[in-house]
């Protein structure tokens, strides 16, 4: 399992990349770490999340990182992304009020 997440790695955003199938196989290795090889999970999903993000891919950052509980990191993609539905969404998950205040100061910046 470790040698696909890899290969599903080593494709990386050129110009001219189609972003979908980009999207695809990166997040096949998010699944495949999540199912098969756990103690890479969290490094393959911040990964992942950083080249979505790079992609302009911000709402589909947010939701994987949510998906592999870190819910901070998936507020903060939010907040970069100017997400604030979503960033609600995932504010009332987290067991830190802060969160919430965090993401509505960033609103209303």
């Amino acid at each position: 399992y470790d040698s696909t997440i890899d290969a599903c790695l080593a494709k990386r955003w050129t110009e001219g990349a189609d972003a979908a199938y980009l999207e695809e196989l990166w997040e096949g290795a998010v699944k495949i770490a999540m199912r098969h090889v756990p103690h890479r999970k969290d490094s393959v999903c911040v990964e992942v999340a950083a080249r979505l993000k790079a992609i302009g891919r911000h709402a589909k950052a947010a939701q994987l990182l949510r998906e592999c509980g870190m819910i901070e990191q998936a507020l903060d993609v939010c907040i970069e992304g100017k997400l604030w539905i979503l960033g609600r969404e995932i504010a009332q998950q987290s067991v830190d009020p802060a969160s919430r205040h965090r993401l509505e100061a960033a609103e209303r910046a």
